[in-house]
């Protein structure tokens, strides 16, 4: 029997035993009752322990996330070093750009982009509406097409490719 089945039949229960009609039933319809609310205990067991079996399962997968999150965010940090290091050499030996057998190595410029050095200085122009919010493209375009924007700079940066 389902929780809804017993739901139902426990409702149904309580029904008669507030009809004043079935006074003289009083006795079956309480053992009765009692077999629903016993058979409802039982169901409300099973599901408790569904339910800590859930939780449980759910918490460990929480756990393993955030182990899986933290051994990530360890290898990214480490290839970021690794790229790092890489690229330090090639500059100090002003090797730019060459190839091995299996790949090739160069350092490009990255397309421009804006640094807000001081944003109390930035013309109100340049701040989105209704909020007050730094439009980077908005600067971005006029530095680019050669307008001073006090507090704002066109900047280039080089990183390394590796294909």
């Amino acid at each position: 029997m389902t929780l809804y089945d017993l739901t139902a039949e426990y409702k149904e229960l309580l029904d008669l035993l507030s009809d004043p009609e079935h006074e003289s039933f009083e006795d079956d319809i309480k053992d009765k009752l009692a077999v629903t609310e016993s058979d409802l205990e039982d169901k409300a067991d099973a599901y408790a322990k569904f339910i800590k079996t859930l939780e449980a399962q759910a918490n460990a997968i929480k756990t393993e996330e955030e182990r899986l999150n933290a051994r990530r965010k360890t290898l990214e940090n480490r290839v970021d070093y690794m790229k790092k290091s890489l690229e330090d050499s090639m500059v100090f030996l002003d090797m730019k750009k060459f190839k091995t057998t299996l790949f090739s190595f160069n350092i490009q410029k990255n397309p421009p982009a804006v640094n807000v050095f001081d944003e109390r200085i930035v013309p109100d122009e340049y701040y989105k509406q209704p909020a007050p919010a730094l439009s980077k493209t908005l600067i971005f375009d006029a530095l680019n097409k050669g307008v001073a924007v006090p507090g704002a700079e066109l900047i280039q940066r080089e990183s390394l490719r590796i294909r």
